[in-house]
């Protein structure tokens, strides 16, 4: 991802990122199917959502939404 601009004035931005990650696996028509995957694998820390908001007094006020740490996943499907 590129920068991202967090406040309405355009003087606060998020710097771009960029995660590992992997999915294999075996699909059948019958029979069992499986999955593994591993998702953001570096364990990059970044911000994976910004909205800037207004606050009362009129004053921007970035709020900067982390992204989730690494991950590992499998399943088993059996179709029919």
């Amino acid at each position: 991802s590129s920068k991202v601009w967090t406040d309405f004035a355009n003087t606060l931005a998020a710097p771009g990122w960029a995660i590992l990650g992997f999915r294999m696996g075996v699909q059948r028509a019958k029979g069992p199917s499986f999955f593994f995957e591993g998702r953001n694998l570096t364990n990059q820390r970044y911000a994976a959502t910004v909205a800037p908001i207004v606050t009362a007094r009129g004053h921007d006020q970035p709020v900067f939404y982390p992204g989730a740490g690494w991950a590992l996943y499998g399943g088993i499907q059996w179709t029919f």
